[in-house]
């Protein structure tokens, strides 16, 4: 990949969650990067120990509705378990029928604060996450965070402040430029936080991008094919 370094620091990471101690890794840089390049090559390692891998995606056009990143790494990995299995990880969290209403959970009546409702959210979320820890790590990666709607940011936050002795990473890539209020507010939060890291992407120079052009081709790649 041309990132020696910065893959050596994330094995680092992986490494420590056998501890048990909840982390957040923010991947940081403009787009094209390769921010998003070295988060599947985490993920990548993270399988290769035996870890799970849950995974999400933010989009410009979903800023709008709640928990849409949450709910696309969260539900594709419950839609992959048996049912039995996975009603043991949901049983007595009832607010998930509003969140995964395809897995036959039911649908609870939620108080009529808004506030008290999304906090029952955040705890049934917070506590699913604790669940799926119990037997092995897991990492998370939410990609392009910067266009997260404010529920999975404020559920982020959750689960590291309810949850912080868990073997649970927290992968998060973002474009600092395009991050609003809300993932200021949420970064100031984490960072302030003794298991956060932030990680600076930025673009390879002639030299990397050479490496992988020759690994991949072969030492005698011509020049005017790596200028490109």
């Amino acid at each position: 990949m041309g990132r020696e370094r910065d893959c050596e620091s994330i094995a680092v990471r992986l490494g420590r969650l056998v501890r048990g101690q909840v982390g957040v890794l923010f991947l940081e840089g403009e787009g094209g990067a390769g921010k998003t390049t070295l988060a599947e090559w985490t993920c990548a390692v993270a399988r290769e120990r035996g870890y799970s891998v849950l995974s999400g995606r933010a989009w410009a056009l979903s800023s709008s509705v709640p928990y849409a990143a949450m709910v696309e790494a969260l539900g594709t990995h419950l839609r992959r378990l048996p049912p039995d299995q996975r009603d043991r990880l949901t049983d007595g969290l009832t607010a998930l029928g509003l969140l995964f209403q395809d897995l036959g959970l039911a649908v609870p009546d939620l108080p009529d604060a808004a506030e008290l409702g999304r906090t029952r959210l955040h705890d049934a979320l917070a506590t699913l996450m604790s669940r799926l820890t119990a037997h092995t790590p897991v990492v998370l990666l939410i990609d392009d965070l910067h266009w997260a709607d404010p529920a999975t940011l404020e559920s982020l936050q959750f689960i590291c402040r309810e949850f912080p002795h868990i073997p649970l990473l927290l992968v998060l890539t973002l474009r600092p430029a395009e991050a609003d209020q809300d993932i200021g507010t949420l970064l100031a939060a984490l960072r302030r936080t003794p298991w956060t890291d932030s990680m600076a992407v930025q673009r390879l120079d002639r030299a990397g991008v050479e490496r992988i052009v020759s690994q991949m081709l072969g030492p005698r790649t011509p020049g005017r094919l790596i200028d490109l």
